[in-house]
């Protein structure tokens, strides 16, 4: 089946469909257009646990406010093929047809988000956020988070973790394939990435003259999310982070419905438990999390929020797309990402993760207590 999906994908890579209609992300609301890089880095130093005799070899978007006017590209080659991967299980067992699964791929490539590669960059200097995707998506699954950060003054450093991202394809068509399990070594192995990226900061910021490398700052989701926490705590040069329901614990949680049951992760994967940050860190958990938020412990400038109605995959575009692409929306699959329609819910969870980035990269006064919402529920503690 994985054959097919490969040969599909490059039939639609390399094939131009003729739209009925494009499908659009939200506008941005910030005053700035979006530009982006790909570029590639090696670590000459490191043997690829998944590519056995070759160094690690890492793709990194570079996201950044241009003073182009405003464009529509495509939403990702990257992206259609991650949902290609998750539609097999649903066509394998004839919950969508043959049909219905080629339309939802070719509604997918119709998919246009406010972006423009290689566009001009605009002056700055702008605070630099560092993204880490979660397993077995893309770094580009989260397009509208990032797109609208960057329209408000953030350049943003999203790296693709080969074989821990379904897909990342390199600039020469290289492309590297989903195979990390869920272990230790997969962890490990985003971590190091991530170490490795931060050591190309300069390297980054010679293409992106406007990065402000005074002002770093880190967010991620699910096993991101863990990453983010454990880098935080130990690079002097993080200022501040975000984790978006990520393994705080070693008892996850699994939900049939509102039902709940508890699974294990293996305990050899390292988890930093979060608690008692010495700089400014903010958890975000799921209406349905991963783990339990209870079981963080705040200090000062520290905080943490549950976003309402969410689930796991609320984080990404999940939510957006279940409600524009046509099969998705006449089923009513909720992916993952809670049964809430997306625009309830995520205009204010970006909008409290910018707060907190103003607050501690931009040194604006911002209350995130004054985020508190039917939506979202802010708590932090004063030491």
């Amino acid at each position: 089946m994985r054959i097919f999906l490969i040969i599909f994908s490059l039939f639609v890579f390399n094939h131009a469909f003729a739209c009925d209609h494009s499908i659009e992300f939200p506008s941005l609301t910030g005053p700035h257009s979006v530009g982006y890089k790909n570029l590639e880095f090696t670590d000459e130093g490191r043997d690829d646990p998944y590519n056995s005799g070759h160094p690690r070899k890492i793709k990194v978007t570079v996201y950044y406010p241009s003073s182009n006017t405003p464009k529509l590209e495509p939403y990702g080659d990257e992206e259609v093929d991650f949902w290609g991967t998750e539609l097999q299980e649903p066509l394998e067992s004839k919950d969508i047809t043959q049909e219905e699964f080629e339309s939802i791929l070719r509604e997918l490539k119709c998919t246009q988000v406010f972006k423009a590669k290689d566009a001009t960059t605009e002056a700055g200097p702008f605070p630099v956020i560092l993204f880490e995707h979660g397993f077995g998506v893309t770094a580009g699954s989260y397009q509208r988070m990032l797109l609208e950060l960057v329209s408000h003054g953030y350049v943003v450093i999203a790296p693709g973790h080969p074989n821990i991202a379904t897909t990342v394809i390199f600039n020469d068509g290289e492309t590297a394939f989903l195979k990390a399990g869920r272990n230790a070594l997969m962890f490990e192995t985003a971590f190091l990435d991530t170490q490795f990226v931060l050591r190309q900061i300069d390297a980054i910021a010679s293409t992106i003259p406007s990065m402000d490398l005074t002002k770093i700052g880190m967010i991620g989701h699910s096993l991101g999310g863990a990453t983010t926490i454990k880098t935080t705590r130990i690079n002097p040069h993080i200022l501040a982070g975000i984790s978006m329901d990520a393994p705080i614990s070693h008892d996850t949680y699994d939900y049939d419905g509102d039902e709940r049951s508890v699974s294990n992760l293996d305990s050899d994967i390292e988890l930093d438990y979060g608690s008692d940050f010495e700089k400014p860190f903010l958890h975000i958990f799921a209406g349905k999390p991963m783990c339990d938020p209870s079981s963080v412990h705040l200090k000062n400038n520290n905080f943490k929020a549950v976003i309402k109605g969410t689930e796991h995959n609320s984080f990404a575009d999940h939510g957006i797309l279940k409600g524009k692409i046509s099969v998705l929306k006449e089923k009513g699959w909720h992916l993952g990402a809670g049964n809430a329609d997306a625009s309830s819910y995520q205009t204010e969870m970006i909008q409290l993760i910018q707060s907190f980035f103003d607050k501690f990269l931009k040194n604006t006064p911002v209350n995130l207590m004054q985020k508190n919402s039917d939506v979202i529920s802010v708590e932090t503690t004063k030491d």
